[in-house]
């Protein structure tokens, strides 16, 4: 139990995010923090001459963003946001250009040269973070300048040095939040399965077996009737009841219905013939 005060960066899941992993999220980027600084300030050095460290990252859920950067990738889009103070602290150390680090909150326009050092900034760093030594993501990213994405489901801000106003945000769409936690589970998956004990195989295979041989007790739906209260009491001994009969008759194990088939009779003997699988339809998360 935690007071309201102290719950500052617990994550809150939403009910139809319950039973996914979304608490180790923050855990992939954190155990890959040092290659991350590493990384990060060896690319700002060479690309704009600029000495800058990584002080921490912090992550939110269910992001509203209409400007960032948009780029796409074989599994969904991902955004790109860069404070804008920082955007021009580059560009004056770079080009040289005179920066007094005021930045009016009332013009949200970039220049065209922002706009363009906002995007190649965008590609660069997406593909250093999708790269195998920080998030393993084999996804090449491109710009989108046609789509439109208002709506992210994780964002992940990286704060530079001491400034709070120097900072950069990698926003991540549902396919690719999705794309990572499966990541995580087969990993897990791989894991165990090294783990595992020759005993322990011998075990899984003997109850295979024992369950393979399971006796089932198959049920046939033939006819079903709907009657109301008032009919069901009208019913005497002779009474023909009218009965149409299906073209296939569903079988079931208990209340679950397995496929459907046809009944014939040999030799007097009913049998189920024209077997054919109930295909369920998929759910996707």
């Amino acid at each position: 139990m935690l007071k309201y005060s102290e719950t500052a960066g617990v994550i809150r899941l939403e009910g139809n995010r319950l039973g996914r992993p979304y608490h180790r999220l923050p855990d992939v980027f954190n155990s890959r923090f040092d290659v991350i600084d590493l990384r990060l300030g060896n690319w700002f050095l060479k690309k704009h001459r600029a000495s800058i460290f990584l002080k921490n990252i912090s992550f939110k859920m269910d992001v509203c963003n209409k400007y960032a950067e948009l780029l796409t990738s074989p599994v969904g889009n991902v955004g790109f946001d860069i404070d804008r103070a920082l955007l021009l602290s580059l560009l004056d150390k770079f080009y040289g250009m005179e920066n007094s680090g005021v930045v009016d909150e009332n013009d949200t326009l970039l220049t065209k040269t922002e706009q363009r050092l906002r995007s190649r900034m965008a590609i660069e760093i997406v593909t250093l973070l999708f790269a195998d030594e920080i998030l393993n993501l084999p996804l090449p990213v491109k710009p989108n300048s046609n789509g439109i994405q208002t709506r992210w489901a994780w964002q992940a801000k990286f704060s530079l040095g001491d400034d709070e106003t120097k900072s950069f945000s990698l926003l991540l769409d549902d396919a690719h939040t999705d794309y990572i936690l499966n990541m995580l589970r087969k990993h897990d998956r791989h894991q165990a399965c090294e783990g595992r004990s020759p005993d322990k195989t011998r075990t899984d295979n003997s109850v295979a077996a024992v369950i393979g041989t399971l006796p089932l007790n198959l049920h046939i739906k033939v006819a079903e009737l709907s009657m109301n209260v008032a009919m069901l009491t009208t019913i005497r001994p002779g009474d023909i009841l009218p009965l149409s009969l299906p073209e296939s008759f569903p079988v079931f194990i208990g209340s679950s219905q397995l496929f459907t088939g046809l009944i014939v009779e040999e030799h007097d003997r009913l049998l189920l013939s024209d077997i054919k699988e109930i295909i369920a339809e998929k759910s996707y998360e």
